[in-house]
């Protein structure tokens, strides 16, 4: 039996390296929240979030992991002194030069004020810059956050102008390196917060909200389209006379607004996360097209949602079962395009284990349409951890469960199987096909699915075929072997900065 090195990339019709799971906790010697996870141009993860420690200061932590969860650098970033306070991050994201962005909002203690952050990391997660914005008012913090073509930044979140004053849904915009262009507010006279963005296919944005009439108890997802510069087209506020949750929203395929929330009944009650995961589809014009709410006696929170290039929709967030008592764990869900529920699937960071406590998932990121990265924070006994997990098409990550096909080590190749080397590579690599012989056609393609190259391979060629890629640009590439006869293999191959 021929071993194979973890440096070699294995290809299999049903073995893939994107799809081998892990379901990690990340012990942080203190409170691990929030959690956002994004996958990077190099097809590592980059994930971020809070940590609160001891004395109740808070540092923001970036990890970036390969495939299989492993970490491969760290950074923990403290913004902390006798008057400023760190109050942790909203949103992270990649910007075009392949640095990263995150944002959030300071507080100054002596004056109770509160001041947006944006800081800007380089691949090496070194700070290029960071800079805070109080923007004439009394509060202002910051939360989900998009680059434009043009190199711009726009973020939304909230604004407080004075003291006792209700807060407004806020909209910035940027220069590339953090300058302020403009803001508006936006909103009714009751208090809201802008909780997601998302572009819109004619230049404009969604921003989900949610918006607070007369009491806590009484809150409702808030849904706008506004143009470029920040003027309202549309809005629509829905939801019942109890605590619902914000609104989570999308852009979908066709360029309408796909919008996550919980709903809160009279079998779920009044407390805010006791609600009901209630899907949403509206048109160009703010008209629904659809909607559906998952009930039995699930009491659910969703906290992001996409959708795939095949159209259907992940979504994560928290389960409890009807039983208050019950600890609080992660929910995966994946759905038609019509919001017809596929599979859905609950699962703690430790199974097996009597102190998970309980665990909340907050962010999401689409790896393909076969897997999702998952991220979020676990409260065992010792404090709160990060949480990320990987998770295949039917929401497995564990190959004891039936439904895995792969393990994070390979010690033999399956008959049919080829491999690539070196991988990561910089300007040759080498491909060793199947011993039997077999002709066929090995394609290369960008990570958007522009095919770059293609060899003809007869069955009298030899089984290891050598190609020059100097001229290939760094970052993912994915390579289809596909054969006469039999089934296609693809997998991904890594091109290395020269």
């Amino acid at each position: 039996m021929r071993l194979l090195s973890v440096l070699y990339l294995v290809f299999h019709s049903t073995i893939l390296l994107s799809q081998i799971g892990f379901n990690r906790t990340y012990d942080q010697n203190g409170g691990a929240e929030v959690g956002k996870v994004i996958l990077a141009n190099d097809s590592s993860f980059l994930v971020a979030a809070s940590i609160l420690d001891s004395s109740f200061s808070v540092s923001i932590l970036l990890e970036r992991m390969d495939l299989f969860g492993g970490v491969l650098k760290s950074m923990v970033l403290r913004k902390d002194s006798h008057d400023l306070r760190l109050l942790g991050l909203k949103s992270l994201i990649q910007t075009q030069d392949g640095n990263y962005l995150i944002s959030g909002g300071i507080e100054n203690r002596a004056t109770s004020t509160r001041r947006g952050l944006l800081i800007k990391f380089s691949q090496e997660l070194d700070t290029i810059w960071l800079k805070t914005y109080q923007l004439g008012s009394h509060m202002v913090e910051f939360g989900p956050i998009l680059e434009l073509p043009n190199g711009d930044i726009v973020t939304t979140g909230y604004y407080v102008s004075s003291i006792n004053t209700n807060p407004e849904i806020l909209f910035s915009k940027f220069s590339s390196t953090g300058e302020i262009k403009w803001f508006q507010t936006l909103g009714t006279s009751n208090s809201e917060v802008g909780f997601s963005l998302s572009p819109t296919f004619d230049g404009g944005f969604y921003i989900g909200a949610q918006v607070e009439r007369t009491s806590s108890f009484d809150k409702d997802p808030y849904l706008l389209k506004i143009d470029s510069t920040g003027a309202v087209e549309w809005d629509t506020i829905f939801g019942g006379s109890m605590a619902d949750g914000p609104a989570i929203v999308t852009t979908t395929l066709t360029g309408k607004s796909l919008v996550a929330t919980h709903f809160a009944d009279s079998t779920s009650g009044n407390i805010t996360f006791y609600g009901k995961p209630w899907i949403l589809e509206f048109n160009e014009l703010g008209e629904v097209v659809w909607q559906k709410k998952y009930g039995r006696n699930l009491r659910g929170e969703p906290s992001a949602i996409q959708q795939h290039l095949d159209s259907t929709i992940s979504i994560v967030g928290n389960y409890q079962d009807g039983n208050p008592s019950e600890s609080i764990v992660g929910w995966v869900a994946k759905t038609t395009q019509n919001g017809e529920m596929l599979w859905e699937v609950q699962f703690v960071p430790n199974p097996g284990s009597a102190d998970n406590g309980n665990s909340y998932l907050r962010g999401l990121a689409l790896i393909s349409n076969k897997s999702i990265a998952v991220c979020g924070f676990t409260q065992p006994s010792t404090g709160q951890d990060l949480w990320v997990a990987k998770l295949d098409s039917n929401g497995c990550y564990d190959p004891n469960r039936n439904c895995w096909v792969s393990t994070e080590e390979y010690t033999e190749i399956p008959e049919g199987t080829f491999k690539m080397w070196p991988n990561p590579a910089k300007d040759r690599v080498w491909i060793s096909l199947p011993e039997q012989p077999m002709a066929g056609t090995l394609r290369f393609f960008s990570i958007t699915g522009q095919q770059l190259r293609e060899e003809s391979i007869s069955k009298s060629d030899p089984r290891e075929v050598g190609l020059t890629i100097q001229d290939w640009a760094p970052g993912m590439y994915l390579v289809r072997w596909e054969p006469l006869e039999g089934p296609t293999m693809e997998g991904k191959i890594l091109v290395e900065t020269r």
